[in-house]
């Protein structure tokens, strides 16, 4: 006869009629006793161990939304009181509305078994839950309880992977393309330019530094062993350390030596081994941050990111900028540089169906090159895009000169924002007026930046809404039109300039990169090209008041029909 009654009444003046019997129901079936507080019909107070009680506040939304653990009697030590917290199935972007109430409270239950009550916790310990909770992670300890005890969640409940929705909002051309200064609708579902929010992230370190100070100041020899094998240590710093760029470890220096030294006391190898592994010079020179997995992985990872001798462009770069290194660069310019190269080697993609490689001029390491595969979602699927990129002399103050090399001799312009003479229009670098979040920032912008904003917001499935104006024309009949005569023709140059004359005549720094990418994806290749018709040649946007053409262009189409504009 163990059960929770809930107050109908009162429930269903905050949540509503159908929630109110719902969570009736669910807790008369819940095999745990306790009682629903009078003042607050959200919140549960239940009995899961012995004369343990945990606090369970449900959300207005419930089961649409997951709960959460509050207080326990008698109070817990700092690692129940985390693992409680921060439950994994409990996460808002992991949980499942399926899940049903006694499968959490008998985690908790499992929890509460192994843990211990106390009064007051040591100052370590404070420190170490706070660790926990804002790097999200909990304490070493959870691998103590069993794997029964566990909820096992049904696929057809969870949300959305996360992985699988950034890349559908890649896809999806709606809303603005941030950072390029073109696109049409409301910012629903835009893709946000890839710089993390300065002020957040200064927040996040700025807590995470007066936390990682306290450890280390209360930490002593015998608490080594708690802190390795039990406490939020290792699975928080971890992943943390991991994650973070050379321009993390340039900015919050004075925290990471921090954590270095705390880890050197508990002779913590791995996460010692991460800090090392940042650095720059490291002596195993790696040429990609990939785990090669995919047959074109192991094939391309070995050229992923290299250095190399190239040579650096000699004509002025459209809308480049102006402040060129004058004499041999400064020490600092070249100590940022290589950080550049080697958060490329950290952050670039290289997938089966889209990739960037780079290469880094030992002859100039103020020069970069980017070759780009756009997405097989677009008209410009398995070309290879190259661009040359120079840093200024006051850089990262000032965003690099970007120019646009895969032109077919400056006769062709591929997209609205890459222009025929190379000009690349994208605020990100200022040559495009843009919104201050889309315009180069030198605390978080750098070339990885850059190269996943020219991927994800320039080589679009719908370059033709790129065009200032045009993307009012976006869901008409005569948008719809023009967009695919213009798809036709990007695909129509891109076999033509970005794969085939790519392949006869390479960039020598990309050449070995090009065949093996284009050898492995010819039969793929050759079937989604058999309908292009390669004398096509332009792509400047059509004039609206032209007949568009059908998408498949048959031989006897004049492409001196498009105007120019």
């Amino acid at each position: 006869g163990r059960r929770i009654l809930v107050d109908v009444e009162a429930t269903k003046a905050v949540v509503g009629q159908v929630k109110a019997y719902q969570w009736q129901k669910e807790w008369k079936e819940c095999g745990y006793s306790g009682y629903q507080d009078e003042g607050n019909p959200l919140v549960f107070r239940v009995n899961v161990w012995q004369d343990y009680m945990v606090e369970v506040v449900l959300d207005e939304k419930h089961p649409g939304k997951p709960p959460r653990f509050g207080a326990s009697i008698p109070r817990m030590d700092a690692e129940t009181t985390l693992l409680l917290k921060r439950m994994e199935c409990l996460d808002p972007k992991k949980w499942n509305f399926c899940t049903k109430l006694e499968d959490v409270l008998r985690f908790a239950e499992a929890v509460v078994r192994r843990g211990k009550p106390t009064e007051e916790w040591r100052p370590l310990e404070e420190a170490l839950f706070e660790l926990g909770d804002v790097l999200d992670a909990q304490p070493k300890c959870i691998e103590d309880i069993p794997g029964e005890c566990v909820p096992e969640l049904p696929k057809f409940g969870e949300a959305e992977d996360e992985e699988k929705a950034t890349k559908k909002r890649k896809l999806t051309s709606v809303g603005w393309s941030l950072g390029t200064g073109y696109g049409a609708g409301s910012l629903n579902g835009a893709v946000s330019a890839p710089t993390p929010t300065p002020s957040k992230a200064d927040e996040t370190y700025g807590k995470l530094a007066d936390v990682v100070e306290q450890i280390g100041r209360h930490l002593t020899e015998a608490d080594v062993p708690y802190v390795k094998s039990v406490s939020t240590w290792q699975r928080a710093i971890q992943p943390f350390v991991a994650s973070a760029s050379l321009f993390d470890f340039e900015k919050y220096e004075s925290l990471f030596a921090k954590i270095e030294a705390i880890a050197r006391r508990l002779g913590d190898a791995r996460t010692l081994s991460l800090l090392q592994r940042r650095r720059p010079g490291d002596d195993r020179a790696p040429t990609t941050g990939i785990e090669a997995k995919t047959e074109y992985q192991r094939l391309l990872a070995p050229e992923h990111v290299l250095q190399c001798s190239m040579t650096v462009p000699t004509r002025p770069i459209p809308g480049g900028n102006a402040a060129a290194a004058a004499g041999p660069p400064s020490a600092a310019l070249v100590r940022r540089a290589v950080r550049e190269f080697h958060t490329l080697i950290e952050g670039l993609p290289l997938l089966d169906d889209t990739a960037i490689f780079a290469r880094h001029n030992t002859d100039n390491l103020l020069h970069f090159k980017l070759m780009i595969v756009p997405s097989n979602e677009t008209p410009y699927a398995y070309g290879c895009y190259c661009f040359s990129v120079l840093l200024p002399a006051d850089y990262p103050s000032s965003p690099p000169s970007v120019l646009f090399e895969t032109t077919d001799g400056d006769t062709v312009r591929f997209n609205p924002n890459l222009y025929n003479n190379g000009k690349v229009c994208l605020s990100l670098i200022g040559t495009w007026p843009g919104r201050p979040e889309e315009t180069w920032d030198p605390d978080n912008s750098n070339i990885l930046a850059l190269a996943l904003s020219i991927q994800a917001l320039i080589f679009t499935p719908e370059p033709y809404f790129n065009e200032p104006g045009y993307e009012a024309k976006r869901g008409t009949p005569e948008g719809e039109h023009q967009k695919l005569h213009y798809n036709a023709t990007v695909r129509a140059n891109n076999k033509r300039v970005a794969i085939d004359n790519q392949y006869a005549n390479p960039p020598p720094e990309f050449a070995s990169v090009i065949r093996k990418h284009l050898d492995y994806h010819r039969a793929a290749i050759d079937l989604a090209f058999a309908d292009v018709n390669l004398t096509l040649r332009t792509t400047t946007p059509p004039d609206p008041h032209d007949e568009p053409p059908p998408f498949l262009i048959d031989d006897d189409f004049d492409d001196d029909d498009d105007d120019d504009t």
